[in-house]
């Protein structure tokens, strides 16, 4: 049977200026292992629980009449005529528009614009502390927040340090630190266009169909048996044996050992290599996205040029790729 346990506190921060001050409030954790999904939330709960919040038919309708504003990184500059193109070919349930977290910063919440921004969330439970960051679609309506969809990023360690210092214990004015370190110093191994492309595509095909998606319940099964007869690319950073002990990230698991049961074809592919072969329109990339955001992990098989998310699996508690992930994987193969 699930366990509950209440959090004593969770603090949720993104740049919604004129909301920026920290929620406090109880709230409840599911600790037991459950059927989990997904590395994206389309509802209206920011935190997730077990449904990702069902939309209020009047929000919907004023989110469709806006424009968005994707506030792009500071690493995106150099190439932000692709980011434009390419994310504009894929976004199609609002017109869109790109800013600048500086522009951002001094800019005013228009009601006629949403937003997508980056925010995280802490949680504190006894001597525990979990940090998830993510890309977060919102807008203000009436003075309040509404949430429509999260993205969730995979951070390096020093990302979750360096975000907790700058957010935690700190007065309202020393927070905004905490947004501008996320859209420049931070590092995180799934923040690359192709990828940020295929998210964004899911999340406007699902609110033009006027659809849900749960971070944790939701399970995507499609044209699997394409894998048995392509190449799965698994890029290189998956191969990260993150130790929960120290956070230290210069250990690698075996992937041969990991893969020894997976029958068909895949390949380990460097991480700028697979970037340029999504953008690649004449190529079909089966590809792994790998996801670990805190204590909890996200392995998800992604068809590059559609941005079909194939498979979404989710595992509380697990720090890198396993055996037993990818024998779920064959599995879930073999019954399609």
């Amino acid at each position: 049977m699930p366990i509950f346990v209440l959090i004593p506190s969770i603090i949720m921060y993104n740049s919604f200026k004129s909301l920026a001050i920290p929620l406090f409030f109880g709230a409840l954790l599911f600790i037991a292992f459950t059927p989990c999904y997904s590395q994206i939330n389309v509802g209206s709960l920011e935190f997730p629980s077990f449904k990702p919040g069902e939309f209020d038919k009047g929000d919907l309708a004023k989110f469709k009449e806006t424009t968005t504003v994707f506030v792009y990184r500071d690493s995106d500059k150099a190439d932000l005529n692709l980011w434009k193109k390419e994310l504009g070919k894929v976004w199609d349930v609002t017109d869109l528009e790109f800013m600048s977290y500086s522009q951002y910063a001094s800019a005013k919440i228009e009601g006629d614009h949403s937003y997508m921004t980056m925010g995280g969330i802490i949680k504190v439970s006894n001597n525990s502390t979990f940090t998830h960051i993510y890309l977060n679609l919102w807008m203000a309506i009436k003075g309040k927040k509404k949430t429509f969809a999260r993205i969730e990023l995979s951070p390096e360690f020093k990302t979750y340090n360096e975000f907790y210092d700058k957010l935690m214990w700190k007065k309202d004015e020393e927070k905004e630190a905490a947004t501008k370190y996320l859209y420049s110093e931070a590092k995180f191994f799934n923040w690359y266009l192709g990828y940020i492309r295929n998210a964004m595509h899911e999340v406007s095909s699902l609110l033009k169909a006027e659809k849900y998606r749960g971070l944790f319940i939701h399970k995507e099964v499609k044209n699997l048996e394409l894998l048995k007869k392509d190449t799965l690319f698994i890029p290189d950073y998956a191969l990260i044996e993150y130790n929960k002990w120290n956070g230290k990230e210069d250990e690698r698991i075996d992937i041969v050992k990991v893969m020894k049961k997976y029958p068909y074809p895949y390949k380990v592919i460097e991480d700028d290599a697979l970037k340029t072969r999504l953008l690649d329109s004449t190529k079909t990339t089966y590809y792994l996205s790998y996801i670990k955001s805190s204590a909890d992990k996200f392995v998800n098989i992604v068809e590059g040029k559609t941005g079909t998310f194939m498979y979404c699996k989710y595992v509380a508690m697990s720090y890198y790729l396993k055996e037993k992930d990818i024998e779920t994987l064959i599995k879930a193969m073999k019954t399609k």
